[in-house]
């Protein structure tokens, strides 16, 4: 045997060792992910869960689709165009789509499936995310059918999307899993999870109940053969202690999560695993605009606001939150805030001390507060030291309220939660994250102002993705000088990684498309 076909032979051994019955590297050893609790439906039409778009991004395809660095490019779709106005839209499919059962995957099949998610019977979670598609607002509201939903196959592989109002972002909206395709099957009766049949570059081969969902190739995707994993479990975990201790032993290479309590374990044992990175969720304070002793009073708005110490908030938090002084997460859809003014904390305190004193309020004068909030932990510490803060700082008093967040939300809609509630809201697109902005929309704001609703006018006129970027940032810079929202801090997510995985890279939505992923 010469020295080099000794070398391929013990290469080709070494590739093979087993370590508890898999390969310790190449395409054939599994990955195991933690996912957290069991989902209660993969119908990206109702799924809410960030674990089911792991799952559902992986098996299925939409027009566009994320990369590796959570930027949405083509997908389904290979190219687009749209008209200078902004208002239509045309989606080229590649010739070589596939649904898992080998049979073509045609435009008509997103005009059916993006008709049933628009259907008020379906009850799709997301359907508004489409409200800038002709009739949709009408459909959503019962007044049409969905007939009439402004979207045409011109033929197999060309699909004409028509907008009411610019959407700009619409490529960015598109890749998220509520646009997805849905097989013909899956249209008229939605299968149980092991017989999902869609068209990405993994299948869900099998699912046990609380248990795992496994994955392996599509082999009718056209990366199929060339996947850097080639099988993954992702493992039901609903306790995030249970799940650390599985990852300690090797049983998992990704967790979902990690306990608030473990990260300066983790950070002194495991700093290779440990990945923190900023997500698109923004906890904020609202208040009542419309009733109240906040209402029409922009000099109490701003004293409460300068008063809070953002920082501190997040250092009761282990400092995984960061600050927020804007209201549109950084850096979703590649947003850039405004520069407010962020002076020392003590500057912004006295400011504070002198509009309440103005105000005639003070330490033997107090104003007096109600603040609502779910029964979440890390919105209740933040609520407590902010109710400190301004207890401390401007004498103000406090009642504290808790409520479940279904009813929290309808307090909201109808305007009947006290003089302020403490939100989170977590944004998949820009425009979702504006909702929060806009009068009436699906963050509440009850706020009757012309110059907000000429912003709010001017946003949904912006034709490119700069210009809404512009319009968007005049908005959040607005709101935040008003006093109607008050940001406290930004979202971001904590987990292992074991440091064999290669491409599983951090993105402000926390997305995760499998077929990058490898094995160092």
């Amino acid at each position: 045997m010469t020295i080099v076909a000794l070398l391929a032979s013990l290469t080709a051994a070494f590739a093979t060792v087993q370590v508890e019955g898999q390969p310790v590297r190449g395409p054939d050893r599994i990955l195991n992910i933690g996912m957290g609790a069991e989902l209660d439906t993969l119908d990206p039409h109702r799924s809410t869960r960030l674990s089911a778009s792991w799952i559902l991004l992986n098996i299925c395809e939409g027009l566009t689709a994320y990369g590796p660095d959570g930027v949405a490019g083509p997908g389904v779709a290979e190219r687009w165009t749209v008209t200078d106005d902004g208002l239509f839209w045309t989606f080229h499919l590649r010739p070589d789509a596939r649904w898992a059962d080998g049979t073509s995957v045609a435009a008509s099949d997103f005009v059916e499936s993006w008709r049933r998610l628009v259907d008020p019977a379906t009850a799709a979670s997301f359907a508004n995310l489409l409200s800038a598609v002709e009739n949709v607002p009408a459909i959503l509201r019962g007044e049409m059918g969905t007939q009439a939903l402004g979207v045409q196959a011109a033929d197999a592989r060309t699909l004409h999307v028509r907008l009411w109002r610019p959407a700009p972002d619409l490529p960015d909206l598109l890749a998220l899993p509520f646009a997805l395709p849905l097989h013909p099957a899956a249209r008229v009766h939605f299968p149980r999870a092991g017989a999902l049949i869609c068209n990405g570059p993994y299948r869900l081969a099998e699912h046990r109940l609380q248990e795992a969902y496994f994955l392996e190739p599509n082999d009718h995707h056209p990366v199929a053969r060339t996947l850097g994993i080639s099988h993954i479990h992702l493992h039901v975990t609903e306790d995030a202690d249970a799940e650390l201790k599985r990852f300690r032993a090797g049983d998992l290479d990704v967790t979902y999560t990690l306990p608030a309590s473990q990260l300066a374990f983790a950070a002194r044992e495991m700093p290779e695993s440990l990945r923190i990175d900023p997500a698109a969720g923004l906890s904020y304070i609202q208040i009542n605009m419309a009733a109240g002793p906040l209402a029409g009073r922009g000099d109490l708005r701003r004293a409460l606001a300068l008063a809070l110490d953002r920082s501190a908030i997040a250092g009761l938090l282990g400092n995984v939150p960061r600050p927020a002084l804007s209201l549109i997460p950084i850096g979703l859809a590649g947003y850039t805030p405004p520069v407010l003014p962020d002076p020392p904390q003590q500057q912004r305190d006295a400011e504070a001390q002198a509009l309440m004193a103005a105000a005639g309020y003070g330490p033997q004068t107090p104003l007096r507060l109600t603040i609502l909030h779910t029964r979440n932990e890390t919105t209740r510490h933040a609520v407590i030291a902010a109710s400190a803060m301004w207890k401390k700082k401007l004498g103000v008093e406090t009642t504290i309220e808790v409520q479940e967040a279904r009813v929290l939300a309808d307090r909201v809609r109808t305007g009947a939660f006290g003089d302020m509630v403490v939100r989170s809201w977590v944004s998949p697109t820009l425009m979702y994250a504006a909702e929060i902005l806009r009068p009436g929309g699906a963050g509440g704001l009850r706020y009757d102002d012309p110059e907000l609703v000429a912003l709010v006018t001017a946003l949904d006129g912006a034709v490119t993705v700069e210009a809404q970027q512009v319009a968007l940032s005049k908005l959040d810079t607005y709101l935040c000088n008003q006093g109607a929202l008050i940001p406290i801090l930004f979202g971001a997510t904590m987990r292992l990684v074991s440091p064999s995985v290669s491409g599983w890279n951090g993105n402000i939505r926390d997305t995760h498309i499998f077929k990058y992923i490898k094995w160092r």
